[in-house]
């Protein structure tokens, strides 16, 4: 039973650590890409892109969202840090919500200015 009891702790301390990477390093970072370049292109097998400036491959928006994860959540809380707020676990935690629902809210905003502009 306890050894039961210690692989389900692990297990579930991995799936966290798991859950609360891909919330922390790469979701802000890729609504914040969509919120900047809406479109998705496909790969240029042949030397040719449908090149648009609006536009990133799924390669480009994979790496664009992990360093601008990075930078958009490292830059709130040095921001945060800046106006002598102290950061704890939760705040932190909270901070990086925060971010996720901003920036769903703005996907939705530049969705609807899109379709308004067609």
């Amino acid at each position: 039973m306890v050894i039961f009891l210690m692989a389900w702790y692990d297990f579930v301390v991995a799936l966290t650590i798991a859950i609360g990477g891909f919330f922390t390093l790469y979701f802000p970072g890729l609504n914040v890409s969509f919120m900047f370049f809406p479109e998705t292109r496909s790969f240029a097998r042949d030397g040719q892109s449908d090149f648009k400036i609006t536009s990133l491959d799924s390669m480009e928006r994979q790496i664009f969202s992990l360093f601008l994860s990075i930078c958009v959540v490292v830059l709130s809380l040095v921001i945060l840090r800046f106006l002598k707020i102290e950061l704890s676990a939760t705040r932190v935690i909270i901070i990086i919500a925060i971010i996720n629902i901003l920036t769903i809210i703005g996907n939705i905003f530049s969705y609807k200015l899109k379709i308004k502009s067609n």
